[in-house]
């Protein structure tokens, strides 16, 4: 996972050609008026703290809200053309809101029409000028605007796209963990990437420095082009990937994973509809990427915690709790890991342990003995992300999932796989069931016996002890678990040879 806030910003300021607004709003003509006579008073004086009083707790710049939008409107009233006047013309309902029309003259000569949308409460919650400069139009209505395909691989989200110029097909994970996007040193240099800059960015556990490129062109579909795209140039890129996507997107589509047909779908944000059965929940995008509460239980705090975890389809495990969060909550405290590891943030390597949970909680649905990761703390590092820890692919593949960046809101449906067990740690080995519902090694950890025995990732198992993979991917894993006890005997599949080995718990 990888976070992108100085980079959004710079990209950002850069576009700054508009200007930001916000009045005290009502119902009545007068009303509307003296909001708009606020605002052209603190644009005309460039006084971005009289705009900031005007402003509605959800005002936004495009779907930019909290640091980000104030960060743009500090740029806004600074830069913005010198303004002789605002005036008011007329008005109109819209939704619970009221659209003020307001002609605004330019010093320079130019006038431009534009609305200012006011709430109940006399307060701007946006305005259509300045949404334009971020390609955001709050009237469309174009549906569906694309469906790109993806595979699944090594638990990874991965499309394919071309970028600039270039005839060759990337491979991007689509990592909703990503305010921005990376690409490789290799496939960078074959697209022709445009004004390369080192550049300072967050990763878990620590920053690290970065080229940066800015002005590129993501082509997704034949029909879908994304422009004036920024991305950052990593050489500890996975290998098996040209790089990685996901912020780009969401900024500009509501976008919909759907798992059991290997496609995301992407939709004008005022023309989806969602499924009134899916569970609704409010995101938030303050950090870049989208956050949601998650309830877990933990048998050693003997109580119900909540966490806003970022939801990562880049990560590919199924939670992690950041070592800040950790620190914090006292979560090692008593806590029985079941192996240690390391975990690998675009270079970046942090101590972890890892067990399980007794169940997580995601809007009104449950999982249970869910394998999760605590990051060690350190007090010294300084340079941690802020968010409570992550939501992985190994949970959120369970759904069908769609995120609405514009109205902040994630929405969530059990898919075909939901009941499938998730990760499960044995014998030396985390286990998962792949695509086609075969018991998989995942991970072996360093050190055990299943690590002296020599497996390796990607193998099969048939059987552990008496329970076949039918068994367990049915309903008999939670009495393996319960029942195993000092060694298990697996049978590993290597191609088409099959052997049976007696494993250390």
């Amino acid at each position: 996972m990888m976070r992108f806030q100085k980079i959004t910003k710079i990209f950002l300021l850069g576009l700054c050609l508009g200007f930001s607004v916000i009045p005290s709003f009502a119902q009545s003509k007068k009303q509307l008026e003296q909001g708009v006579g606020a605002f052209e008073k603190a644009m005309i004086s460039r006084d971005a703290e009289a705009v900031k009083e005007l402003l509605a707790p959800d005002f936004m710049i495009g779907v930019y809200d909290g640091d980000e939008m104030n960060y743009l409107l500090e740029g806004l009233v600074k830069q913005y053309y010198a303004i002789e006047s605002i005036t008011f013309q007329g008005n109109k309902k819209h939704g619970e809101l009221v659209l003020a029309n307001v002609k605004i003259q330019l010093e320079k000569g130019e006038e431009i029409t534009t609305n200012l949308a006011f709430n109940k409460d006399a307060q701007l919650t946006y305005v259509d000028l300045f949404d334009g400069f971020y390609d955001l139009d709050r009237y469309s209505d174009h549906g569906l605007v694309a469906t790109i395909p993806f595979v699944m691989e090594n638990n990874k989200i991965i499309i394919k796209a071309t970028m600039n110029d270039s005839e060759k097909v990337l491979r991007f994970i689509f990592d909703t963990g990503a305010d921005g996007m990376a690409l490789s040193p290799e496939a960078a240099e074959e697209v022709q990437v445009k004004h390369i800059r080192d550049h300072e960015t967050a990763v878990v556990g620590g920053k690290t420095t970065v080229k940066f490129s800015s002005g590129n062109t993501v082509h997704l579909a034949e029909e879908l082009s994304l422009d004036k795209q920024n991305l950052v140039i990593f050489p500890g890129m996975d290998s098996q990937v040209d790089g990685l996507i996901g912020g780009g997107i969401l900024r500009k589509y509501t976008t919909q994973f759907d798992f059991d047909r290997k496609v995301i779908e992407l939709y004008d944000f005022n023309s989806f509809q969602p499924n009134p059965e899916a569970a609704v929940l409010d995101v938030d995008f303050s950090s870049g990427v989208p956050e949601i509460p998650i309830s877990y239980y933990l048998a050693n705090k003997e109580e119900e915690l909540t966490a806003e975890m970022v939801f990562d389809t880049g990560a590919g495990y199924s939670m992690i709790f950041f070592g800040p969060y950790v620190g914090q909550e006292q979560l090692s405290d008593g806590f029985e890991a079941a192996f240690h590891s390391t975990n690998y943030s675009m270079g970046m390597a942090t101590p972890i342990q890892i067990g399980y949970i007794d169940y997580a909680r995601i809007g009104d649905h449950k999982m249970e003995n869910i394998l999760v990761s605590l990051q060690q703390y350190d007090p010294q590092n300084k340079d941690w992300i802020t968010s409570s820890g992550s939501f992985g692919i190994a949970l959120i593949k369970k759904f069908h999932v769609t995120i609405d960046r514009l109205h902040k809101k994630l929405y969530m449906e059990p898919n075909q796989v939901f009941a499938k067990p998730s990760d499960f740690a044995i014998g030396g080995m985390v286990l998962h069931f792949n695509e086609d519902d075969e018991l998989e090694i995942k991970q072996v950890i360093q050190g055990s016996a299943a690590n002296r025995e020599g497996l390796k990732v990607g193998s099969k198992i048939t059987m552990i002890d008496d329970f076949t993979s039918e068994d367990l991917l049915s309903d008999g894993l939670g009495q393996l678990l319960d029942k195993a006890a000092g060694s298990i005997t697996v049978r590993v599949l290597y191609g088409e040879q099959m052997m049976q080995l007696d494993l250390e718990i």
